[in-house]
């Protein structure tokens, strides 16, 4: 199937999941009570589904679904500025599954090796000690409201 001018000019796509309101409200409460520099607003809070640099014309997100995942830490990981991410990693096999069904079904493209389930909590978290909010996290999240948006390779 050939692709038309509007798909060539799109810029790719990108979707996630947002924590729920009080999941949200917490983690960011938690990351002011302990000090984490630039924490990202509540409302900001979110988990990449996908990052594809090909733009998907017949992705629809499905926004209801809830997901469910097991908080199983924190790590420092670069962002494509030099800055330091701060990010809480958790396991969720029903948002793997939803991952991979996106990029088989769609053909799409994604710039890392793997896929890893993750909440970026403060995208400029310079050497902060990740000890002090380790073990202050909740156990488990709620993710909803699978949205989409034109991808931004700008990165924070």
């Amino acid at each position: 199937m050939m692709m038309g001018f509007k798909e060539y000019s799109q810029k790719g796509t990108y979707a996630a999941l947002r924590p729920t309101k009080e999941d949200a409200k917490a983690l960011y409460d938690i990351c002011k009570s302990l000090g984490v520099p630039n924490v990202e607003q509540a409302n900001k809070l979110h988990c990449t589904l996908l990052y594809s640099r090909k733009f998907l014309p017949n992705y629809k997100p499905e926004p209801d679904v809830k997901f469910n995942g097991n908080v199983t830490g924190v790590e420092i990981w670069p962002t494509k500025s030099g800055k330091n991410c701060l990010v809480m990693k958790f396991t969720s096999p029903k948002i793997v599954k939803r991952h991979n069904q996106l990029m088989d079904e769609h053909k799409a493209t994604y710039d890392y090796p793997e896929y890893k389930t993750h909440l970026s909590l403060s995208y400029d978290v310079g050497d902060f000690d990740t000890s002090t909010i380790e073990d202050k996290l909740p156990k488990a999240i709620t993710l909803t409201g699978e949205y989409q948006e034109e991808l931004d390779t700008t990165g924070k």
